[in-house]
């Protein structure tokens, strides 16, 4: 069924995805398998482990939330990222996902763990989020 599932996906980067809120307020940047996914132990609105990121985001009472998914380095002058980091990625596929699984964005990557960067338009509660990842 994994291998069905991973045949199935069809690569979607450096595109978004306009999404209601889950009522979670949460998503998440993981391989297409999961991880291990992360505890809100800090302030701000980024949580991660070494296999997933999870990004708090508005509520999906105030509407809907853009993220765009980019292979490749941000902009320079682009403002410090939430976060900047290494995630497991051993199925070469990372995905961006609501707490109910749905995919939002998905792209194949090059090694077994990728540097992900994540910037948001806002510190608790955005309703922009872009990531980055590094390709080959």
């Amino acid at each position: 069924m994994q291998a069905f599932a991973i045949k199935d996906i069809v690569t979607r980067t450096g595109r978004s995805a306009d999404f209601e809120a889950s009522p979670s307020c949460t998503i998440f940047v993981s391989d297409i398998l999961g991880g291990e996914i992360p505890e809100p132990t800090r302030v701000g609105n980024c949580w991660f482990t070494s296999s997933c990121v999870a990004i708090g985001c508005i509520s999906f009472m105030d509407g809907e939330v853009k993220v765009t998914l980019h292979a490749g380095e941000p902009d320079e002058g682009t403002r410090m990222p939430e976060f900047d980091g290494f995630i497991d990625t051993p199925h070469r596929l990372l995905i961006v996902s609501t707490p109910e699984n749905n995919i939002l964005l998905r792209s194949k990557v090059a090694d077994i763990r990728t540097r992900v960067r994540i910037f948001t338009n806002h510190p608790s509660e955005p309703d922009k989020i872009d990531i980055f990842f590094d390709h080959d």
